[in-house]
Formats: structure tokens, C-alpha cells, sequence
């Protein structure tokens, strides 16, 4: 049992990391160039959110095929986001030290205890 537990909380904060890591996604070279050509920083701020605004969530990419007059297919894009690696280990790492401070302190047993009488 103890071991499917922390199974599950792996799991948890691998899943943690993974939606933090894409949230928190850098834009790369092209796109930073792209932004630096804005005159004003407010106008630099807005292009880098208007460029992950068109692309989805779980999406790194913002390069996006179209149709050209010659029928010929193209991609328009500024480049591609990098995954957020720190934000992913920070994430994962957060999740397993609550679970072990949890586990291996009181501080579990005092929630248990005080939550008891509200769960009967």
C-alpha cells in the first residue's frame, strides 16, 4: 500500500512538472529578436504574448502551415518555445518534499486527527 502511494505522488509531481515546465515555456532566439524590434517595452511585452497566445497549451511550436498562392505549402512562425526545464524540477521536487515532510513528520497524523470528526 505504501508503495502505491508513492507511486501516485511520483506520478503527481512528474504531472506537476510537466504543466509547470509547459506554462512557464521561454521563447527562443527568433522570438526574443522578434520582440527587441518593438519600439516601446510595453510593445515587446504584448508581441511575446500575442505569440503564445496563437499557439495551445501543450504546443512548442508556432510555426503554422498555409496554403500560398502557387499552391506550394509554407510556414509562417517566429520560431519555437523551449520546455522550462526549471520550472519542471522545481515543480517535481516541490511535490516529493511535501510528501515526505508530511510522511515523516506528525504533522500528518495532526490533520488526521483534527479532520476525523468532520469526516464521520
Amino acid at each position: 500500500m505504501k508503495m502505491l502511494k508513492t507511486l501516485i505522488v511520483i506520478l503527481i509531481a512528474i504531472s506537476t512538472g510537466i504543466i509547470l515546465g509547459y506554462h512557464y515555456k521561454k521563447p527562443n532566439e527568433g522570438m526574443l529578436a522578434h520582440a527587441l524590434s518593438q519600439s516601446s517595452e510595453w510593445k515587446k511585452d504584448a508581441a511575446l504574448e500575442r505569440i503564445r497566445a496563437r499557439t495551445s497549451f501543450f504546443e512548442l511550436s508556432t510555426n503554422k502551415p498555409f496554403t500560398g498562392e502557387d499552391g506550394n505549402r509554407y510556414y509562417s512562425g517566429y520560431g519555437k518555445f523551449h520546455f522550462n526545464w526549471v520550472a519542471f524540477f522545481m515543480g517535481t521536487i516541490s511535490v516529493m518534499l511535501i510528501y515526505m515532510i508530511l510522511t515523516k513528520t506528525i504533522l500528518l497524523d495532526l490533520f488526521q486527527s483534527k479532520m476525523k470528526r468532520y469526516l464521520k
